[in-house]
């Protein structure tokens, strides 16, 4: 489970799929560690994409809710700490967008959702230039995106 740094889904999926409900400063003001594309402790939901926070507020999960592919959500405590998952059926746009990224298709970005990542994740004034080469450079080295998964939750109870 990659927690200090945000996985490919997070990159460039996410923008594609929740950008009419929630912006980076509102994501990183929840404790927002990641998109994943698996939950090990739901084998089940094998269809379904998960956002991990910290600390998620009622009004942002409220947004969630309203989502139309919104499932549940629900806690897991991994390492020690305490997480809330939200998670979300994969319908076809969502699925579509999430099998793109799984094959390392950025490039192949329409221009329309290439700037919807670049706009999410960007500020005017602070473009990144690796964001921008595996968005815009046919020959940049782009890495498929590898174990975005949630891990296995403590079992046993701390004293």
């Amino acid at each position: 489970m990659l927690i200090d740094k945000y996985t490919k889904h997070s990159i460039f999926s996410l923008p594609l799929i929740f950008d009419d409900i929630v912006d980076r400063h509102e994501l990183k003001a929840n404790g927002f560690v990641n998109m994943y594309v698996y939950d090990l402790n739901i084998p089940l939901a094998s269809n379904h994409i998960f956002l991990v926070f910290k600390n998620l507020s009622n009004e942002l999960l409220e947004k969630f809710e309203k989502h139309h592919n919104y499932w549940n959500d629900y806690h897991s405590v991994i390492g020690g700490v305490t997480y809330h998952i939200v998670c979300f059926q994969r319908g076809f746009s969502i699925g579509y967008i999430v099998d793109s990224t799984e094959k390392g298709l950025y490039y192949e970005t329409d221009y329309h959702s290439k700037m919807r990542i670049i706009k999410f994740w960007n500020s005017p004034t602070n473009l990144s230039t690796s964001l921008h080469s595996y968005l815009f450079n046919p020959n940049a080295v782009r890495i498929k995106p590898v174990s975005e998964n949630i891990t296995k939750e403590d079992k046993i109870k701390k004293p």
